[in-house]
């Protein structure tokens, strides 16, 4: 499966990962949240400006895959040190802050592909861990998470609209090869 580095001149590119973003957290989250709340969630971090500006921010990098036949299956965005979502005390971290895999994409192995990306990526920069955050009521995500080796550490508030929610912070090591 095709995997493209997303640069911050291609507007198609950024314009597939706001339509991914938004519909994997609404086809996951919609039953789980108020509808108000999980628009002004996808309103505000899934709007076109806010998803160039943050491929374009140099310690952020996203990555599309498809299928062979050039169609959606999910995307990647990781964060460098310096550049986490939250404040956590991994100075030599990745930051795993989304991977997200549409429908079509699911027991296709695309993520399992996206995850062995986080880590090669983790590997090319020298870092020895990556780390996430979860929300604690999504099962699937935390099993898979746990299959790759990722144990708890902690956990942070995460901001659904107006609705905090509890995020399971995991990370696990990256060895060097």
């Amino acid at each position: 499966m095709p995997l493209l580095r997303v640069q911050p001149d291609d507007a198609p590119a950024i314009s597939r990962l706001v339509a991914i973003g938004r519909e994997t957290f609404t086809l996951t989250f919609a039953e789980s949240n108020d509808p108000a709340d999980l628009q002004m969630f996808l309103d505000t971090n899934f709007a076109p400006d806010r998803i160039a500006q943050e491929v374009a921010h140099a310690g952020s990098l996203h990555y599309l895959l498809t299928d062979d036949a050039g169609d959606d299956l999910g995307y990647l965005r990781l964060n460098l040190p310096g550049s986490f979502s939250d404040e956590v005390d991994l100075p030599q971290a990745l930051e795993l802050q989304r991977i997200y895999v549409l429908p079509q994409g699911q027991g296709t192995g695309a993520a399992a592909q996206l995850m062995e990306q986080t880590l090669q990526v983790a590997r090319d920069h020298g870092l020895n861990c990556v780390w996430l955050g979860v929300w604690e009521h999504n099962g699937r995500a935390i099993r898979f998470y746990e299959r790759w080796g990722f144990e708890r550490f902690g956990q942070h508030i995460f901001m659904v609209g107006s609705d905090a929610q509890t995020d399971l912070l995991m990370r696990r090591p990256v060895p060097q090869e």
